[in-house]
C-alpha cells in the first residue's frame, strides 16, 4: 500500500523575557487522494533558565493518526522534563 501524503503546519516561538520562553508547532499530514486518513503531530513546550549555565524545559507531545498500524493507539501523548547544563 503506497500512501502520498502532503505536509502543512504552523510555529510559533515567543520570548517572554530574558529568561522565559514558548514554543509550539504542530504538523497535519493528509492523504492526497483520501483526506480523512491523517496524521497530526503536534509539541509545545516552556523553556526556563535557571541561572547562567542550568535551564530547564517542559514539553508536551500528541500524536493522532486516524489509522494507525494494527494494535497502535490512534492518539498517544507524551510529558518530557529536560534538564540542560551549558559550559
Amino acid at each position: 500500500n503506497q500512501h502520498i501524503r502532503y505536509s502543512l503546519f504552523l510555529s510559533l516561538d515567543y520570548q517572554f523575557n530574558k529568561t522565559t520562553g514558548f514554543n509550539t508547532i504542530t504538523y497535519y499530514q493528509p492523504e492526497f487522494l483520501f483526506p480523512g486518513d491523517y496524521r497530526v503531530s503536534h509539541e509545545s513546550s516552556l523553556r526556563f533558565s535557571i541561572n547562567q549555565h542550568l535551564k530547564f524545559r517542559i514539553a508536551y507531545n500528541l500524536n493522532h493518526d486516524t489509522y494507525p498500524p494494527e494494535g497502535a493507539p490512534k492518539t498517544f501523548y507524551s510529558i518530557m522534563n529536560v534538564f540542560r547544563y551549558e559550559l
